[in-house]
């Protein structure tokens, strides 16, 4: 009773499974009187009824539905918008895809088990910075400085060091947390194939230039 007020009345859904047992008391009498007279013009209609339920009619699918009712299970089978794949998916494919042969780290905003679960085992996913879905574990710290000893761990054990955003507009905007190593940048690796954005972290020459990634 805490949602009563304000709430989505979809909270209650849940309880319709309780319904199933006082469903199934008229419509086993309909069924027992089906074929007894007067009492057909009483079971046909609960017989009506318990079918259109079981067809989610009427229904409204979705928030703030407007128009006619409609059934429920027509709309589960008739997609008006086909469903799209997750952009975390994608990129993590595209780095897949791109970078499979070789080992290194990875920094991103896509939940690390999901990458370290996903990519080869040769990659060790990490989030960017403090910003994470563990952020509030009172076991496991994760933060800017875990994040530069990790870069600087793997450089040391000549690893590759990568970044991996979802979109360019990601890559924009959060390139900035990314760790800053000295007599390296942050360079793109080009993938006219991708979606996602690929950062390599790149030793600067001598002359000022980053090197080429390979």
């Amino acid at each position: 009773m805490c949602y009563r007020y304000g709430s989505d009345g979809r909270f209650y859904l849940l309880l319709l499974i309780l319904l199933i047992a006082v469903a199934v008391l008229p419509v086993t009498w309909a069924s027992n009187n089906l074929l007894f007279g007067k009492r057909t013009l009483f079971a046909v209609p609960v017989f009506i009824l318990f079918a259109a339920a079981c067809l989610g009619f009427p229904s409204r699918s979705g928030y703030n539905t407007r128009g006619v009712d409609r059934s429920q299970t027509w709309d589960a089978l008739h997609f008006t918008i086909p469903p799209s794949q997750s952009i975390q998916f994608v990129a993590q494919r595209d780095f897949a895809r791109l970078l499979k042969r070789q080992p290194g780290i990875v920094l991103s905003d896509i939940d690390p088990v999901f990458l370290n679960a996903l990519l080869p085992r040769s990659f060790v996913a990490a989030p960017v910075d403090g910003n994470h879905n563990y952020k509030w574990s009172y076991t496991w710290r994760y933060d800017r400085p875990q994040a530069l000893a990790l870069v600087e761990h793997g450089l040391q054990q000549s690893l590759p060091i990568y970044a991996l955003f979802t979109s360019g507009d990601e890559a924009a905007t959060k390139q900035s947390r990314l760790p800053n190593v000295p007599e390296y940048e942050w360079r793109v690796l080009d993938d006219p194939k991708a979606n996602a954005v690929i950062l390599k972290l790149t030793p600067i020459r001598s002359d000022g230039m980053a090197a080429v990634p390979e």
